[in-house]
């Protein structure tokens, strides 16, 4: 009986051994991806993800989260208190949106300090709409959206605040 019970043994051993699949299970079919190399090619393409804002990643990440923003074209002329020029969309019937590009967050921080940021203007200055616009800020980014519909004005804020698309690590 022992000698039967060593031989089942053994064989359920073997069985189970030689039983494992060749193929790679779904936990380890596809492993995460290595961190990058140095001087490894960083991604490229016509929108690279740099961790700061650019057009295309604004206009991609808008269109990702359902919403329709037409650019405004000819572009919005300079608007008082911020250095950059804004990149205008409009949205929806009766909603624009204007967004500030800077070359990086302390170019921004300059321009917020010296802003009344509940109307977008600077200090001193009178607002030029009737209702103040929905104040953004992202990384690199000042955005003031106008509009009435306050599900918009969400829908706008957290596809912006979510951040830059990142590069890669």
């Amino acid at each position: 009986m022992e000698s039967f019970k060593a031989v089942f043994l053994a064989a359920v051993t073997a069985c189970i051994a030689c039983g494992k699949s060749s193929t790679p299970s779904a936990d380890t079919a596809h492993p995460a991806a290595a961190p990058p190399v140095a001087g490894a090619a960083r991604p490229s393409g016509p929108c690279p993800p740099t961790g700061e804002w650019a057009i295309c990643s604004l206009e991609k990440r808008m269109k990702n989260a359902g919403l329709v923003a037409r650019r405004i074209t000819p572009g919005s002329v300079a608007r008082a208190g911020f250095s950059a020029k804004p990149v205008s969309y409009a949205l929806g019937r009766d909603s624009r949106l204007d967004v500030f590009f800077y070359r990086d967050e302390r170019a921004l921080a300059r321009d917020v300090a010296k802003l009344d940021t509940l109307h977008g203007v600077p200090f001193g200055a009178a607002p030029d709409t009737a209702s103040p616009p929905v104040w953004i800020r992202s990384a690199n980014v000042a955005a003031l959206l106008f509009t009435h519909d306050p599900r918009e004005a969400d829908r706008v804020s957290l596809a912006i605040t979510a951040g830059p698309p990142q590069p890669a690590r």
